[in-house]
């Protein structure tokens, strides 16, 4: 169903990030009296039957029908365009709550104006309803006369929702509003009590899912506190905010209306996908952890903070979902609750249904068992919606459409890192941070021949980090490597990535030019690029000979992937030879430099970028001047100390030729 990473290191800072979104709240935590008698508590009883599982916390989670109970924002997080949702459960004796909502997500993907900001692709609207009925009730008078035998109460709540999302490189910011209407009253009697009262309130909530939030974004490079910053651990990391009654209902009996109290809950959710303890159990195709916590103030009462937390682990494969164990705690009621849970998903025909299950301890009420059933249908909501090909969100940029796909992380992996790669290309290619981060996501041999890519253009442009870019690079793909040798050595992107790694390195470390060597050698294939890079290995290293057979190799090669690279080939395999004692061999090869017509008359073509080693770009000059080497070495002074007069012939300007002339004045003064 969803496709995810399948490697696990690394998860530390992922797993520190979920014990300390869990644990911090219980600082600020008070001591719990409960709901019971509370103007509005009926709407206090929860609805989400996930969330009851889970200790209650669902502020930033949400994102379901029965979300818009939580915080309804969280409706455009909907996976597909419809979500229906029923609760019914009975908290007390001759009593029954009822819970129901419906949500819209994303109506017209192409709506414009004022219609695509209510109905348009950031656009989503939910109804829900709130029942609760008790009855058993005795109405009787001052005098104690029994005027009624069995009458109820009830109390009723319609709601209205609409949601909307903000969205850009710093992440998706989503909003929305409840829009209520209470009403309770009694039902059947004929005392004088007032039958009924009716009120009004909104609510309003909020959720935040950050990608390269201006100040975050800098942490990256940040040692030991990086980690924790980086993409791929803040896109797991959702944070809600609701504020209930931010517009009170004033409802009440006998003319005397109470206002419903304002409640404030801030809280986080965080998941690992396919975490490494459980990859043994292999019960479904992948895992995920998830865990949320809330903090909640209720402002009409003088105890402190609420605190709700809980766990959910869930097992997936393409056309079921089991959610097992869920438990939570919550300090709603007394010094604590516990509860737990577990829900089903599969999918029938075209609809998804999942039931979902909860059991909450509770001192002095007995058991809370709850059942849920949640119908979702129609187009999906999910990456596939923002990435799929031809698709025009005329109200939306596509910038903002890849940062939709992104958000997804992983649940369409292959989505993610086409979107991840298009925003780094050309989306938010100025802002040099970002796409780090992006190539940082997407990983593997892509992100190391970034890293090479931007050794190599330090390297042209003299910058300082060029050596820092390209050890940076040296390490990913000898990770990648040891990962996944088959693919270094089937993919010809891969070996060109890792050459480029090897040459843009200037630190001279034999240790990495001896590992790059030996990886290039093991590539079957047999290319000009190939041999000429695993000699370049060896002419860092020094080892002569090997670099000599490697250039040789690389001119019989049929292919003309290079003429620069075949060029570059000639020189260094004269020098080759010429530091392997074959000094005859060396002047051969290299006078087949120093008479080609076109090269001292014109630099070397661009089709292979030079590097530090030939920065100057013309070679004949170099050629020319290792043939004077290679006289000199026989011990013909007259003739090496002639030939170092002729380098100058080439280009009488540049460094070489003022080399060669010291050097000729020297022998020649012997």
């Amino acid at each position: 169903m969803k496709p995810r990473f399948r490697h696990t290191s690394g998860k530390l800072p992922a797993i520190l990030l979920m014990l300390v979104l869990c644990v911090a709240p219980a600082v600020f935590a008070g001591d719990g009296d409960g709901d019971g008698g509370q103007i509005g508590e009926f709407l206090r009883y929860g609805a989400g039957v996930r969330s009851l599982g889970m200790g209650r916390a669902n502020v930033a989670a949400a994102d379901d029908a029965a979300g818009i109970y939580y915080n309804s924002a969280g409706l455009t997080r909907l996976s597909t365009k419809y979500s229906y949702y029923f609760m019914r459960f009975a908290p007390l004796s001759e009593s029954e709550y009822l819970f129901f909502s419906a949500a819209l997500a994303r109506p017209d993907s192409k709506a414009v104006g004022l219609k695509g900001f209510f109905f348009g692709p950031e656009a989503a609207w939910g109804i829900a309803a709130v029942h609760m009925n008790t009855g058993g009730f005795e109405y009787r008078d001052a005098d104690d006369r029994l005027l009624d035998s069995d009458f109820s109460m009830y109390q009723q709540a319609a709601m209205i929702s609409f949601a909307r999302e903000l969205s850009g490189p710093a992440g998706i910011l989503g909003y929305g509003f409840n829009f209520k209407i209470i009403r309770q009253g009694v039902g059947n009697t004929d005392t004088q009590l007032k039958n009924s009262d009716v009120g009004f309130g909104v609510d309003f909530g909020t959720q935040l899912q950050m990608i390269n939030p201006p100040l975050l974004k800098k942490l990256t490079s940040v040692p030991l506190v990086g980690p924790f910053f980086k993409l791929k651990r803040l896109l797991p990391l959702r944070l809600g905010l609701n504020i209930q009654n931010l517009i009170p209902p004033k409802v009440g009996f006998g003319g005397e209306a109470e206002k419903y109290p304002t409640t404030v809950r801030l809280g986080g959710s965080y998941f690992l996908d396919n975490p490494g303890w459980l990859d043994g159990l292999n019960l479904l195709e992948t895992s995920r952890i998830m865990l949320v916590s809330d903090l909640e103030k209720v402002f009409a009462e003088e105890r402190g903070f609420r605190w709700y937390t809980g766990v959910e682990v869930e097992w997936q494969n393409s056309n079921f979902s089991l959610m097992l164990p869920r438990f939570g705690y919550s300090t709603s009621v007394g010094p604590g609750r516990f509860s737990c849970g577990l829900g089903l998903k599969g999918l029938i025909q075209n609809m998804t249904v999942q039931f979902d299950f909860a059991y909450g301890f509770h001192a002095e009420l007995g058991r809370d068992l709850r059942v849920s059933m949640t119908l979702t249908r129609g187009a999906k909501r999910d990456a596939h919606y923002w990435a799929r090909d031809g698709q025009t969100y005329t109200s939306l940029s596509r910038r903002d459409a890849m940062i939709h796909v992104l958000s997804g992380y992983p649940d369409n992996l292959r989505n993610v890192e086409m979107a991840a790669a298009e925003l780094a290309d050309s989306l938010d290619s100025r802002d040099s941070i970002n796409v780090q981060r992006y190539y940082d996501l997407i990983g593997g041999p892509v992100n190391a021949r970034y890293r090479a890519g931007l050794a190599i253009a330090a390297f042209q442009d003299d910058k300082s980090s060029a050596e820092t870019d390209a050890l940076k690079a040296i390490s990913l793909f000898g990770q990648f490597y040891a990962a996944s040798p088959h693919l270094m050595l089937d993919s010809d992107h891969l070996l060109h990535g890792q050459c480029e790694m090897i040459n843009a390195a200037t630190s001279n470390d034999a240790t990495a030019w001896t590992r790059g060597a030996e990886i290039l050698a093991r590539s079957n294939q047999v290319s000009l690029k190939k041999h000429f890079l695993i000699g370049t290995c060896y002419h860092m290293l020094e080892s002569h000979q090997d670099a000599a057979n490697q250039f040789e190799a690389a001119l019989k090669t049929a292919d003309d992937d290079s003429q620069s690279m075949r060029t570059f080939a000639r020189l260094w395999l004269g020098e080759a030879l010429l530091n392997s004692n074959h000094a005859d061999s060396a002047i051969g090869t290299l006078r087949s430099l120093t008479e080609d017509r076109s090269l001292p008359m014109a630099k070397l073509d661009e089709d292979y970028s030079r590097y530090w080693t030939f920065k100057d770009e013309p070679i004949a000059d170099d050629a020319q001047y290792l043939i004077a080497r290679c006289y000199l070495s026989q011990g013909n002074v007259m003739q090496a100390a002639a030939e170092f007069i002729k380098v100058c012939r080439f280009y009488p300007g540049s460094d070489k030729c003022s080399a060669a002339k010291e050097e000729a004045k020297r022998l020649i003064e012997k």
